[in-house]
This record gives structure tokens, sequence and C-alpha cells, in this order.
């Protein structure tokens, strides 16, 4: 979505952050996603942590 790399957007709301983390280092994703963005029914924004199951933003 954004030249930065750093925005993913998604077709629609799905379970993403598993998914995620396994792509992101099996294909050394750099810079790493910072933002996910959706619809569902509005515009959701979802920051991505630091490691998966963390409360702590990148």
């Amino acid at each position: 979505v954004d030249p930065s790399g750093e925005i993913l957007e998604l077709p629609k709301a799905v379970p993403w952050k598993d998914i995620y983390f396994e792509l992101e280092k099996d294909l050394k994703i750099d810079p790493p996603v910072k933002y996910v963005i959706f619809q569902d029914n509005n515009w959701r924004v979802q920051a991505v942590p630091v490691a998966l199951g963390s409360f702590v933003c990148r």
C-alpha cells in the first residue's frame, strides 16, 4: 500500500499474525510491516507487535 513497504492492506478481516510472522522470518521481509489495514464494515488499522503474543508494537 505504502511505498515504504511498512503498511500491508488485506482484502478483508482475517487472522494474519501467525502466518505473517512465519513469512517474515522465512522471506526475510525488510523493512518489517508496522501496520495492517483491512475493511470490516469500516477501515481497521492494527499495529504489528514486535513478536507474536506481544502487546508492544513496532
